[in-house]
């Protein structure tokens, strides 16, 4: 169960005959009716996180073995982001992440540069960059009425097209017999492909 900060949820297990059932709630959980019973009402804080729920079928002769039930507030962690590491300023991509139970929407964050066209709110958004090359994070945390989760993150890159070679840098004379080095602009994410005569 998730989602149940600031409300109050009914629990029951199966009744027996003779048995008095004996709840046990941890901070964030108040027992409002039905301590001895088969079913209770439980008050959950505003600020509740997690926390077990616990009961024990006892009568005269013994106790059982405890029951315990797990309830959260805000959902878990994303654990995974399926997308390209690698794109194009001017491409149109998606990236998901997996359901995470109990979410009710999941809030993204990308790199200054990149737009998120639609999906914000969704397990799924598609993106495009601006005419900049940038390296970066895109992020996913789950949320729903308890609260958020924390992010799940992976990096990403945004290349654009290389601008124009406009020299090379380097002697152009008198150049027999000797070895040389040669140079031109360096622009971030290009990989340059150097030829030269036989």
């Amino acid at each position: 169960a998730y989602g149940v900060c600031n409300k109050t949820r009914t629990y029951t297990v199966t009744n027996v005959p003779g048995v008095t059932f004996i709840w046990s709630v941890p901070p964030g959980m108040t027992l409002l009716s039905g301590q001895g019973t088969n079913t209770v009402s439980i008050q959950f804080s505003n600020s509740f996180n997690v926390g077990d729920i616990l009961v024990v079928a006892s009568n005269p002769c013994a106790n059982s073995n405890a029951r315990t039930k797990t309830v959260r507030g805000r959902p878990n962690k994303p654990s995974w982001i399926s997308g390209p590491a690698v794109f194009c300023w001017n491409d149109t991509v998606t990236y998901t992440t997996t359901g995470v139970t109990g979410a009710t929407s999941y809030i993204w964050t990308v790199p200054i540069g990149v737009l998120i066209i639609s999906g914000q709110n969704t397990p799924s958004i598609s993106v495009t960059g601006v005419s900049s090359y940038l390296m970066g994070d895109i992020c996913v945390k789950a949320k729903n009425d308890c609260g958020a989760s924390g992010n799940y993150c992976i990096p990403v890159e945004v290349q654009i097209a290389p601008q124009p070679i406009n020299n090379i840098s380097g002697n152009a004379n008198g150049v027999c017999g000797q070895t040389l080095n040669y140079s031109v602009t360096n622009q971030p994410g290009v990989t340059y492909t150097w030829t030269i005569p036989s």
